[in-house]
């Protein structure tokens, strides 16, 4: 029988160790980038990636709905409610970003004005909004 030394062992994996190829963020958008890595759970590196993304392209509505969802996931639902109302100051004939702040602020308690939202996205078109936008009594 035969046996490899320990140095040889080590030295194999340390070898294939660095052998592995890096991440190659070429080409890929900071949004993109900031989903891996909330996926990730790398909240510094997800959050920066998020400020990079609307650094250049502070327009971007679905940037700030994918971070107030991101953001949400951390349980910090003011920045995320923030998000979700610059996503609707960017497309307000869009119903997603009324729906996306209805449901937080009804997670919040903030019934009323959850109802307005998904009554908004109900005009807009919404059958979720619709469904959602009834009073609990009315449901």
């Amino acid at each position: 029988m035969r046996f490899i030394s320990l140095p040889i062992v080590l030295a194999l994996l340390l070898q294939t160790a660095t052998a592995a190829p890096a991440f190659d963020h070429a080409g890929i958008s900071s949004r993109d980038l900031a989903e891996y890595y909330a996926g990730k759970r790398n909240e510094p590196a997800a959050l920066g990636e998020y400020a990079k993304a609307l650094a250049a392209n502070p327009d971007d509505p679905l940037t700030y709905q994918s971070r107030g969802f991101y953001l949400l996931s951390l349980k910090r639902t003011e920045p995320a409610l923030a998000d979700f109302s610059k996503q609707i100051s960017l497309t307000p004939r869009e119903p997603a970003g009324y729906l996306n702040r209805g449901m937080l602020l009804g997670s919040m308690g903030r019934e009323d004005d959850s109802t307005t939202d998904f009554a908004t996205a109900c005009a807009l078109g919404s059958p979720d909004g619709c469904a959602w936008g009834k009073k609990p009594a009315e449901r």
